[in-house]
């Protein structure tokens, strides 16, 4: 979900499929020179996190 900081409405959301999950761990978000790079793991019994790298769509 993207907010305005200076309102904190919502601007926009952006689903990812790949991280669908019950009860998602994601995070922290470390900027890249081609994206957002995160750790994301599958709720607290799953002892392994994905480093996975977010980059914007180009229509």
């Amino acid at each position: 979900m993207n907010l305005d900081p200076a309102t904190g409405r919502e601007m926009g959301r952006w689903p990812l499929a790949a991280c669908e999950d019950p009860h998602p761990f994601l995070g922290p978000l470390v900027p890249a020179a081609a994206g957002l790079r995160v750790f994301f793991g599958r709720g607290p019994a799953e002892a392994t996190r994905d480093l996975m790298l977010l980059e914007a769509a180009v229509p």
